[in-house]
């Protein structure tokens, strides 16, 4: 550039761009960090394309698909996924590339061998400076051992599920073949008992009837149990009077109660309406816990409490004795299978052990709860709780009396396959 024509002159600009230049420094190093702990991860990363192209691939995928990143530059990720499972990574990679910020995926991938590889890919989504989706980082892990586990689990289950069938269905039709003849039993001692006996006949016939109908107990305990573990216990919650029905179940312990000298006591909300709970299950859980109560009390008495919350619609049924109680280090085991509490009292009144289990099956099947609290010498409480709503517009149903009817004369058609049940 000259300004008089002759003589020239240069102008320049200098600035200042260390700052510049170390930025970029940083970030050069930051950027080989950063790929050299990608080279040397398990998991494979990579960075992805939206249409579905590698942009780069870390070592690891050799590892897990037997391709080199360079073998695999330039290639479609699709290519090395199961063909069942490529259109949902297209639809994933198009919801990505409508904004969708991650996504995870379990999908089957090929590998060089011809073998199937499961993995869990993690994708997340890259803008660029506009805002604009560009790419997605990718985490791919192999998950084939997890997989082959979760088959053999289910493949475990099913075998379970069937074993408890079966088990259940053998069961059933075993307790079949005893009651038939433990009812002959039953039935023929029951008519022996109203005739006139000799005293040491009287008492051999009625040592038959009660070993006849303790057996007949175990086999219904083991049934129910059976039921249970292989759930086909039906829960049918309907409209009922738990009033009514805590009345008639502590009533049936009379009896048992008179001959020990034992108060049956009653208490019970004077407010509680109708509620919607299966009466059944109720009723038997009641029964096995006052028969317990009144079996291991030898004086005092037993009381069966019943209260309603109307806040979380819940029903509280609790069985109090004073009988010698239970010690603490025992209480956690009581409602195991097949376990009783050690003692001289429980040995001389037996039990397969499977009262209390079954109580804890019915509770939890009906979505409840259950427990015991206990001191020695003094008694115990045994509870149990479960959502029991109002029964707003339906009446509970109540028992229509039904007038005696002479039947005398009438011809009764027994059909039964044991001769001694037809007698």
């Amino acid at each position: 550039l000259s300004f008089d024509g002759q003589s020239p002159a240069l102008f320049g600009v200098f600035q200042d761009v260390t700052s510049q230049r170390e930025a970029m420094a940083v970030m050069e190093r930051s950027r080989g960090r950063y790929k050299l702990l990608a080279d040397n991860v398990a998991d494979v990363i990579a960075r992805v394309q939206l249409d579905g192209e590698s942009n780069y691939i870390s070592p690891a995928v050799e590892r897990l698909l037997g391709w080199t990143p360079v073998e695999m530059a330039g290639r479609s990720a699709a290519s090395f996924v199961h063909p069942d499972d490529r259109a949902r990574l297209a639809e994933t990679f198009a919801e990505m590339g409508q904004g969708r910020s991650s996504a995870t995926l379990e999908h089957r991938l090929l590998h060089r061998g011809g073998q199937v590889v499961w993995g869990e890919t993690r994708m997340r989504l890259i803008r660029d400076e506009t805002g604009r989706p560009v790419e997605a980082v990718v985490v791919i892990r192999d998950i084939s051992r997890r997989k082959a586990l979760e088959v053999q689990l289910e493949l475990a289950r099913a075998e379970a599920e069937a074993s408890a069938t079966v088990k259940a269905d053998f069961l059933a039709n075993m307790s079949h073949e005893l009651r038939t003849p433990l009812t002959s039993i039953i039935g023929f001692t029951g008519l022996a008992l109203e005739q006139e006996l000799p005293g040491a006949a009287r008492d051999y016939i009625g040592r038959v009837d009660n070993a006849g109908r303790a057996l007949l107990c175990t086999v219904n305990d083991i049934l129910d149990f059976s039921k249970l573990e292989a759930g086909q216990v039906a829960i049918r919650p309907q409209p009922m009077d738990m009033a009514a029905l805590a009345s008639a179940t502590l009533e049936l312990f009379t009896p048992q109660a008179g001959a020990k000298d034992l108060t049956l006591t009653l208490e019970i909300d004077e407010a509680l309406p109708p509620l919607v709970a299966d009466a059944d299950r109720l009723r038997q859980i009641m029964l096995n816990l006052v028969g317990n109560a009144v079996k291991f009390t030898s004086e005092g008495g037993v009381r069966l409490a019943v209260h309603w919350t109307p806040e979380g619609e819940r029903l509280r049924i609790a069985i109090h004795d004073t009988g010698a109680g239970i010690a603490q280090d025992k209480l956690t085991r009581l409602f195991r299978r097949f376990s009783q509490v050690d003692g001289a009292q429980n040995k001389s009144v037996g039990g397969t052990g499977l009262g209390l289990a079954i109580c804890k099956g019915l509770a939890e099947a009906m979505e409840g709860s259950i427990g015991a609290d206990s001191v020695e010498g003094q008694g115990s409480v045994f509870w149990f709780e479960v959502p029991a709503p109002r029964a707003e517009d339906e009446a509970a149903p109540a028992a229509t009396p039904m007038a005696a009817v002479d039947v005398g004369g009438l011809k009764v058609l027994v059909a039964d396959d044991h001769p001694a049940n037809r007698e």
